[in-house]
């Protein structure tokens, strides 16, 4: 079976995105705060059961969105980035009395902030659906403060 010149680009085309996606991981990972989290707020042993997909974005200067799955621990706030994400960005667990989540209102709608006392010059931003549900995950210990999020 011969293989085309076209799956040969294609296949190439995938390992040099993936090669290059490395380096930038490690350099954003840096940049925005998340490897500063990560110093912080070492993984925990890991809450087993569903998690919440999210979006988010840290808004320390060089900020970038990233996918991450948040999972509601017993005593702590475990965030994973995805697993394309992952060089450079290390999970991290955050007791629930460092973790502060404030909607704010911007120009298009309400956003969550989640800031962490270890690390104030680092805030994780979330839509308010995503909010809600780890609020709901969390027990009642994530309570949201501010402008009533909506979806």
């Amino acid at each position: 079976m011969e293989i085309s010149n076209g799956a040969w680009l294609m296949a190439a085309s995938v390992a040099l995105a993936v090669a290059a996606s490395v380096p930038a991981n490690l350099i954003t990972g840096w940049m925005c705060g998340w490897r500063a989290l990560a110093r912080r707020y070492p993984a925990a042993d890991i809450a087993d059961g569903p998690g919440v997909w999210a979006l988010c974005s840290l808004s320390r200067p060089g900020g970038h969105k990233k996918v991450v799955k948040i999972r509601a621990g017993a005593d702590r706030l475990h965030v994973a980035a995805f697993v394309l994400h992952q060089p450079g960005h290390a999970p991290f667990s955050v007791p629930w009395p460092d973790v502060e989540a404030v909607a704010e209102t911007i120009p298009f709608g309400t956003r969550v902030m989640l800031g962490f006392a270890g690390v104030p010059g680092v805030r994780m931003r979330l839509s308010p659906r995503s909010a809600r549900r780890i609020a709901a995950a969390s027990g009642g210990r994530l309570v949201l403060r501010g402008a009533a999020p909506r979806a």
